[in-house]
């Protein structure tokens, strides 16, 4: 058995008898065996998912991990790095007042070695609930949509809002975790080109004022730099 933390801290305590033999984590990370490699970025994967673990449910079908539903169902925002605050849980109610189905920001995420150096690329996604736990039976139908929705900033601020918790930001946060990974900062480059919005979406069949028009529900100020990863120290 291998943990990234003592038995004894864990409710593994209970059960583990002899004396726990410590070693160096680069001993998997910097190896060159596969197999070793694959096991250190399993145990990355569950330590993710333990750190995020008191305000986010695991979801083993789609492998992301999404923010759980409040308990009466209402709305939660969290506060980002910007200090503006962004809606983690929505629901959305029919015209009779009943829920039709809930929103939940989520995260897919990998672990990856550049350079030496393993990194967490942060791909932010979205969950569909029809009562804030059972998945939505339209959860596809409404990912499509959101995700031809969404820009490039609104992208962008996903990133940064989930980076930002990660990292222990945010003081509306159910309590102060204690993560077993130290995540970092995000990591920054430049790029030559960047993408246009509009004319990535164009449509040649329509007028150019009707595509400019199309909807963007994060309603998110352009953004000048694009984030993408943070290190993870070793």
């Amino acid at each position: 058995m291998y943990t990234l933390r003592p038995p004894q801290q864990t409710a593994l305590g209970l059960v583990v008898k002899d004396t726990p033999e410590p070693m160096d984590a680069s001993e998997w990370a910097a190896s060159d065996d596969e197999r070793k490699r694959r096991w250190f970025v399993q145990l990355l994967n569950l330590a993710l998912r333990v750190d995020v673990a008191a305000d986010c449910s695991w979801h083993a079908g789609r492998k992301i991990v999404f923010w759980r539903a409040t308990p009466d169902l209402s709305a939660r925002s969290i506060r980002s790095v910007s200090g503006r605050t962004r809606q983690v849980f929505t629901p959305k109610y029919k015209k009779n007042g009943q829920i039709s189905y809930c929103q939940h920001a989520a995260l897919e995420w990998q672990f990856i070695d550049i350079e030496g150096h393993w990194h967490c690329a942060l791909n932010p996604t979205y969950h569909y609930t029809r009562d804030g736990y059972r998945d939505s039976l339209f959860l596809s139908d409404y990912l499509s949509k959101m995700k031809r929705l969404d820009r490039n900033p609104a992208v962008y601020h996903q990133v940064r809002m989930w980076a930002h918790y990660l990292q222990g930001g945010g003081e509306d946060t159910l309590d102060l975790r204690d993560t077993i990974l130290a995540y970092g900062r995000l990591e920054t480059f430049d790029a030559e080109k960047g993408i246009d919005d509009k004319a990535w979406r164009a449509d040649p069949r329509k007028p150019a004022d009707e595509v400019n028009l199309m909807p963007n529900e994060a309603g998110l100020a352009d953004a000048d730099e694009e984030l993408a990863l943070f290190e993870v120290p070793r």
